[in-house]
């Protein structure tokens, strides 16, 4: 059974692999690609002008790869890593400290995520997870195809989405975000139904169309009760006005009446004939006036040559009576 021992020049990277029969192989040449050796503790670099520099069990794999800072690794030509535990894979990839860059042209910053091709998670606590994704404010995430997350903590969820205010979050491709603290799914001439959304139960949650037709049938409901007994109370309210309304007409088609009759009542009064050569006589007046008539009877009395009394008395169709007296004195 063969064993395989790998041989390895100072702190540089692999060089060969040989069976092993119990002698130990002499240590294969140094390949012209292969940076010079440097002072870091079991650093592996591998590739023209690659090099592991400023920390420990750093790996640089590709041409002019570059490491800084402990446990860095950085794998793809022109990579580079340059913190403590960041790690960047894909040409020209960039990572700082424990943030990691994984594709071409990706770029993340510390303690971020970048995975895609020229997907950037430039500032600290960033995930930007797509092709050409990019999360560019603390604490954001863009995920998709050209997301983009530029507001403070924001998060943006399918390709060309952007969440662009603080706190916000897009949902949805190319949704858009208009305001701070608010969610969206759609953009400007670009909506979208949500749906298969529970009824909300407590003050902040959101209402279905299910719900507010219940609403607007109570409301339909409660408008229609209340409708009918502000009707009810307003023909009450109107048949008691349109009562009083009556009796005051009536009232004063009755002193109209009366008025009329006893105009006419005088006026029967005042057709009275009398004869002035005896002591005593009776006469009968009529007379009319709109819509009463009149009926009078009178009397005179001659007291003396220069004395007379009169009476008479009227009746009139509005159910009135008048009375009157007069004395006369001549000289």
């Amino acid at each position: 059974m063969s064993l395989f021992r790998i041989g390895i020049i100072s702190t540089a990277v692999l060089l060969t692999l040989s069976p092993f029969d119990g002698a130990v192989a002499a240590p294969a040449p140094v390949l012209p690609s292969v940076a010079p050796a440097h002072r870091g503790l079991l650093d592996v670099h591998l590739g023209n002008d690659s090099n592991c520099a400023g920390g420990n069990y750093d790996t640089a794999l590709g041409a002019s790869s570059r490491t800084r800072g402990d446990a860095a690794t950085a794998i793809g030509a022109e990579s580079y890593s340059g913190g403590a535990n960041s790690v960047a894979i894909g040409n020209e990839s960039r990572s700082q400290q424990s943030g990691l860059a994984a594709g071409a042209a990706s770029l993340a910053g510390q303690h971020s995520t970048a995975l895609g091709d020229g997907a950037r998670a430039t500032p600290d606590n960033a995930i930007a997870l797509g092709d050409d994704a990019q999360a560019s404010a603390n604490y954001s995430t863009a995920i998709g195809v050209s997301g983009r997350a530029s507001g403070y903590s924001s998060m943006a969820l399918g390709n060309d989405s952007q969440a662009s205010y603080m706190n916000s979050i897009a949902l949805g491709a190319n949704s858009q975000t208009a305001r701070v603290n608010s969610v969206s799914i759609g953009a400007p001439g670009s909506t979208r139904q949500l749906t298969n959304l529970s009824a909300g139960t407590q003050a902040t949650d959101a209402v279905n169309v299910s719900q507010l037709q219940g609403y607007s049938r109570n409301l339909s409901n409660t408008e229609r009760n209340d409708m009918q007994a502000a009707n009810a109370r307003l023909n009450r309210f109107g048949h008691a006005i349109e009562g009083r309304v009556n009796r005051l007409q009536q009232q004063m088609t009755d002193q109209h009446n009366e008025s009329n009759g006893g105009i006419a009542s005088v006026a029967a009064m005042a057709d009275i004939p009398y004869t002035t050569r005896q002591t005593f006589s009776v006469g009968v007046g009529v007379a009319n006036y709109q819509n009463a008539n009149a009926v009078a009877v009178g009397a005179q009395y001659q007291i003396t040559p220069r004395t007379d009394i009169r009476l008479a008395s009227a009746w009139n169709s509005a159910e009135g009576n008048v009375v009157g007296a007069g004395i006369a004195y001549g000289w």
